[in-house]
């Protein structure tokens, strides 16, 4: 199976990739919290990022995302 790179994308470009060109994969987001930041104000103005995946088992992965602080455009 080929599965796509998705490490460095937001939740919605994810998920938009697997949509468009691998709709035979289902997968799931779990959200991972650096002990360092669990105040409430970390996670004001973030973008949630994959920062890892992995498969759990034919067509099924499980991408794991953190938020990001957003850069100020």
């Amino acid at each position: 199976m080929i599965i796509p790179d998705l490490v460095g994308l937001t939740v919605k470009e994810a998920a938009q990739v697997l949509l468009e060109a691998f709709p035979k994969i289902s997968y799931e987001f779990r959200t991972y919290h650096s002990p360092i930041s669990k105040n409430e104000k970390d996670t004001i103005n973030v973008a949630y990022l994959v920062i890892r995946q992995r498969t759990i088992e034919d067509n099924n992965l499980e991408l794991i995302i953190s938020p990001f602080p957003r850069m100020n455009e």
